[in-house]
C-alpha cells in the first residue's frame, strides 16, 4: 500500500514529540490533524491497519530480532569459550610434553657426553697399553739381540745425545 503524503512528511510529529510522550496530546501537529480530518473514516481505518502492521513489523525487528541474535550470539560465545577451554588445555598437554622432552634432551645430552669421556678416556688406556705392550715387546726384542748393560736406565738415556753410538753401549749379538 502506498503511504500518504501527510504521513511521511517531516513534521507530521509535532514538535515537542519524544518516544517517552507517546501519549502526549501534542503527538500530532496541526498540519497532520488537518490531513487526517479530510479524508474519510474507512481510508483512516485503512491507513490506521497499514500504520499499525508495519509498527509491528518495525518493533518485531527492533526488539524481537535482537533477541534472537543475542540468543545466538550468547550459543556462539559458550562455544567459542567451550572451544578456547579445549585449546587451552591442549597446549597445556603440549607444554608439559615439551618439558618432558626438554629434560630427557639435556638426560640424552649429559649421557651422550659421559659416554664419550668414557670413550676416549678408554681410548687413551688402549693406547697406552699398546704402546707399553709395544715397548716391552721391542725389550724383549732388544735384549734377546743385543747385549744391554745391567745398569742402563730408560729414563736418563732418553732425550740424551752423549756421542756414544749404539756399537759402544750395546751391542749387537
Amino acid at each position: 500500500m502506498c503511504q500518504r503524503p501527510c504521513y511521511i512528511a517531516f513534521n507530521f510529529f509535532g514538535n515537542d514529540f519524544y518516544p517517552t510522550k507517546f501519549e502526549s496530546e501534542n503527538l500530532v501537529s496541526d498540519f497532520s490533524k488537518e490531513a487526517l480530518n479530510k479524508i474519510n473514516v474507512v481510508t483512516n481505518w485503512e491507513n490506521y491497519c497499514e500504520l499499525r502492521s508495519r509498527m509491528d513489523a518495525a518493533v518485531k525487528q527492533m526488539f524481537i530480532a535482537p533477541i534472537t541474535e543475542s540468543e545466538d550470539l550468547k550459543r556462539q560465545l559458550e562455544t567459542s569459550q567451550a572451544s578456547l577451554k579445549s585449546a587451552i588445555e591442549a597446549n597445556e598437554k603440549l607444554i608439559a610434553n615439551n618439558k618432558t622432552l626438554l629434560k630427557r634432551n639435556a638426560n640424552m645430552k649429559e649421557a651422550e657426553k659421559k659416554e664419550l669421556e668414557d670413550f676416549i678416556s678408554k681410548g687413551k688406556k688402549e693406547i697406552l697399553k699398546e704402546h707399553e705392550a709395544g715397548f716391552k715387546h721391542a725389550v724383549r726384542q732388544a735384549e734377546q739381540f743385543c747385549k744391554i748393560p745391567a745398569d742402563f736406565v730408560f729414563d736418563e738415556f732418553v732425550g740424551q745425545d752423549d756421542g756414544s753410538s749404539d756399537d759402544e753401549g750395546m751391542l749387537c749379538k
